[in-house]
This record gives C-alpha cells, sequence and structure tokens, in this order.
C-alpha cells in the first residue's frame, strides 16, 4: 500500500488485520506520489525479488489539497482555480509513476511474467452532472490518460484496466454539506430514476480489481453502479 502519511498506513494495516489478513502479507510505503522525490522513494522502496501489480485510485492531487467542508460538488461559480489545479494533479501523478513504473514492467514482460495494471477512475470520466464541473473534468483527463496510453502498452503486453466507480459508500457521502449536493444533484439529474441516492458496497470495487488482476475475466472497463443508478 502507498500514501502519503505513515500513520494511515499503520491504521488501514491495522483494520485489515482485523478483518482476517495475514500482517506478513500487508506492507506500505510511505510517499507522495505527487512529487519526483516521493515516486523516486516508491520505486526504490518496492521488493525486488517479487512480481508487481499496480493499483492505483488516488483523487484530490494525491491528499495535498483540502476541499473546504470536504465537499467536491460545488456550483462552478464557487470553485476557485486551486481547486481545478488539485483535481488535474490526479493525471499529473499518474503519469509521473507510468514513467518510473513502466520500466519495471518491461522487465517483468522479458522475465516471462503478466504485468497488469489497474487504475480507479469514475464514472464522472464519462458523464456530466450539476455542481461537477471539476471533478467530471478531472475524471475525464484521467479516463483518457488511460484511453491513449493503453494502446502503446498494449504494444508491450503490458495490460492496463480501468475500473470507473459511480457513488461508493466509503463514508464521504455521509458530510451533511456532500450529502445534501448529491441529493440535488440526484433531483436535478434523475440520475438514480425516482429512488433515493444509493451508494455501492466498497468491496464490489474490490472484487472488480481481483478479477482484473486474477481473474479469468478480465474487462479493460468496468463501470461499478447502484442497481438503480443511470
Amino acid at each position: 500500500m502507498v500514501s502519503r502519511t505513515e500513520e494511515n498506513l499503520e491504521k488501514i494495516k491495522a483494520g485489515l488485520v482485523k478483518l482476517g489478513c495475514n500482517p506478513e502479507l500487508v506492507s506500505y510505503i510511505a510517499a507522495d506520489i505527487t512529487t519526483n522525490e516521493g515516486t523516486d522513494h516508491l520505486v526504490s522502496s518496492l521488493p525486488q525479488d517479487k512480481n508487481i501489480y499496480w493499483v492505483q485510485s488516488i483523487g484530490m492531487g494525491g491528499g495535498s489539497y483540502k476541499v473546504p467542508n470536504d465537499n467536491i460538488y460545488l456550483p462552478f461559480e464557487h470553485i476557485s482555480p486551486e481547486l481545478i489545479e488539485a483535481e488535474m494533479k490526479i493525471v499529473t501523478a499518474t503519469h509521473m509513476l507510468m514513467l518510473k513504473m513502466v520500466p519495471i514492467f518491461r522487465k517483468q514482460i522479458h522475465g516471462g511474467y503478466k504485468s497488469k495494471i489497474v487504475v480507479v477512475t469514475s464514472m464522472s470520466g464519462e458523464r456530466g452532472y450539476h455542481f461537477g464541473a471539476t471533478h467530471v473534468a478531472a475524471k475525464h483527463a484521467i479516463v483518457g490518460y488511460v484511453k491513449g496510453i493503453e494502446k502503446e502498452l498494449r504494444d508491450e503486453g503490458i495490460e492496463i484496466y480501468d475500473v470507473r466507480p459511480g457513488g461508493v459508500d466509503t463514508g464521504m457521502y455521509d458530510n451533511p454539506h456532500t450529502k445534501k449536493a448529491v441529493e440535488e444533484i440526484g433531483q436535478r439529474d434523475k440520475m438514480w430514476g425516482t429512488f433515493e441516492p444509493y451508494y455501492a458496497h466498497p468491496l464490489w470495487v474490490a472484487e472488480a480489481i481481483y478479477d482484473d488482476l486474477f481473474g479469468g475475466n478480465p474487462q479493460k472497463i468496468r463501470k461499478i453502479l447502484g442497481p438503480h443508478q443511470n
């Protein structure tokens, strides 16, 4: 696992162990992947004797930007240029990692091993909705980046998959500001039809990632939606 702070990573590991995971099979590297120094530290810390798969799920500039009230769903006139820049850092960070990780994957291919990447993007990368200007723009950008680089990686035998969650019950929608905004989005855009907002279970995303990496039916694009979501 990779994140900016060791404290948060240790908490996640403790949670996984509590769920029954073997602590010897859970390791982490604290690194800021929005900087060259951070990506260099990450790559130099990777185990040299293991086949590496890469699963990426980052947002809001890799954790470098704090959104007021933790609510990214804002009318366009309330969006600052700084927020747009922070959202777009997702693509920059992805590219910086790609430059460092692809050489590792090439060595794995030459050694007879598979090389796979799963990028968790978003359903916001293929649709628009009220209060979503910056978030939608950033997710379209990362989806476009994956679409573009997938062509080049495929030529070398490196597989890349795009997992696109809609609303997922991670706790971010518990925030009253976000909850109010999402409810209004649902009403204006009929995103859930006649139903209340319905958030997919986080395990649905995990299962999609696992299937792409290890299952018998990988899919280049997977959409994770609630049963009534359009």
